[in-house]
């Protein structure tokens, strides 16, 4: 008996050692490498101020620190558990510390990366409800929140996955999420407003109502927000993205109906840079559109396709500002792209 132990204790010290020699050898998939070929926005000789980074595939590329017995386990039944492959990743967000919360809509589930540990939480469950249709997801400190459009409703948890309250009040199919110091905004595609909510869960207003006037929406889908709390909404349906005051007045738009720069098709995710420039993805065109704080076009990044920079039906978009990185939702192509913002002054110079 005491052989057998011995043995089984020397097989599965090996076996350790083998996995973590691997782990420390191996080279991530999606790492970018010094290659000059990858692409930069504006493509030279224009001065580059966008350059493609890496694209993410699943967790296995984010650098998530697994325990030793997980990766021992991994290795041993030759599995990806907690470090699995993306199946449709719909939505990307980064709070103020620059973790990421990103929704993988195939999967049917929710993802934190806590970028200081290097772990991560995944959640298909949400106290007494299964995700069935998740599609935006944020968090403020410990407190968390999940859109659900088959649900038709937004759940609040803490960071063990218990429920703490439920937005059902001026919510029937919630599409995008943002947070506002402490205000929860959720952009509603059936209901055509935004809904405000305190981060406690209280109800506090709504703006937007079905049309295509100035303040009007039509189908809006992702949400942003600027300096002085500024509020963006990708109007997806108007093929615009509107502007509006932190409290919901109407200021401006940008962007109709076209295929030509500074146009829209089906805009999607948005998100802005520390210099408040405007990113915008249009699942249609396969492209991001960046716009100046004023809502002047400057440039475009990406074309069709599942080489590095280029997408298939992107969706979600959020910047770490404090990092200057560009995350892209592409949707189809099964990946997260991370893209550097060059320059202090973003993409300002651009024309």
């Amino acid at each position: 008996m005491m052989k057998v132990k011995i043995c089984c204790y020397v097989v599965a010290t090996t076996v350790l050692c083998g996995v973590l020699l691997t782990a420390g050898c191996a080279t991530r998939r999606g790492e970018a490498s010094l290659d000059k070929s990858l692409p930069v926005w504006p493509p030279p000789p224009s001065q580059a101020r966008v350059s493609y980074v890496r694209s993410l595939y699943g967790l296995k590329d984010m650098d998530v620190k697994l325990s030793v017995w997980r990766r021992l386990l991994n290795f041993i039944a030759d599995d990806d558990k907690g470090v699995e492959a993306f199946v449709k990743p719909l939505a990307v967000a980064v709070d103020e510390d620059g973790n990421l919360c990103i929704v993988d809509h195939g999967a049917a589930k929710i993802i934190f990366y806590d970028r200081s540990s290097r772990k991560c939480r995944q959640w298909k469950r949400i106290g007494g409800h299964d995700l069935v249709s998740p599609v935006a997801f944020v968090n403020k400190g410990d407190t968390f929140f999940v859109a659900d459009t088959q649900l038709g409703k937004v759940l609040a948890f803490d960071r063990k996955g218990r429920i703490l309250f439920e937005l059902k009040e001026s919510i029937k199919r919630p599409s995008g999420l943002a947070i506002s110091g402490d205000k929860l905004l959720v952009a509603d595609s059936h209901l055509h407003r935004i809904s405000v909510f305190g981060l406690n869960g209280i109800f506090l207003y709504w703006f937007g109502e079905r049309g295509s006037g100035k303040g009007e929406l039509n189908f809006p889908t992702h949400i942003s927000v600027g300096a002085g709390g500024r509020i963006y909404v990708t109007d997806s349906m108007n093929s615009r993205v509107q502007v509006f005051g932190e409290d919901g007045e109407y200021v401006n738009m940008m962007g109709d109906a076209g295929d030509s720069s500074g146009r829209f098709n089906r805009p999607k995710g948005i998100a802005l840079d520390k210099d408040m420039n405007i990113y915008v993805a249009d699942a249609i065109f396969d492209n991001l559109q960046v716009f100046d704080s004023g809502g002047r076009f400057l440039m475009h990044l990406g074309r069709a396709g599942s080489d590095p920079g280029q997408f298939w039906m992107p969706s979600g978009v959020a910047v770490d500002r404090l990092r200057s990185q560009l995350y892209v939702a592409d949707s189809y192509n099964h990946r997260i792209q991370v893209f550097e913002l060059m320059s202090e002054e973003g993409v300002s110079e651009v024309r």
